[in-house]
């Protein structure tokens, strides 16, 4: 029996539902609600809409968008920072 590998390229967009949307500095929402957020080294997370919406209103002091600067910043150091958990989904 064969079995067919999926490479990357095909898991991209993949979190749990058909992507329908994205946010303001486009990272795809899925119909679902939840945001595949990429950091500025290439790392994704998985949130959910609640998680999404918890760490833009850590934001919401900035001037303009908060997604502006979520966007410098790292997962890494957004989890060290305990503004999203190490594991998202909790599995």
């Amino acid at each position: 029996m064969a079995v067919n590998a999926i490479n990357d390229d095909e898991l991209k967009g993949v979190s749990g539902g058909r992507v329908v949307g994205t946010t303001s500095y486009g990272y795809p929402v899925d119909d679902n609600g939840n945001v595949t957020f990429t950091d500025k080294t290439g790392t994704s997370v998985v949130l959910t809409a609640g998680q999404w919406n918890s760490l833009k209103s850590h934001y919401a002091h900035t001037q303009g968008n908060p997604e502006a600067y979520i966007k410098d910043v790292t997962i890494k150091e957004l989890q060290e920072a305990q503004l999203i958990p190490s594991n998202p989904f909790g599995i």
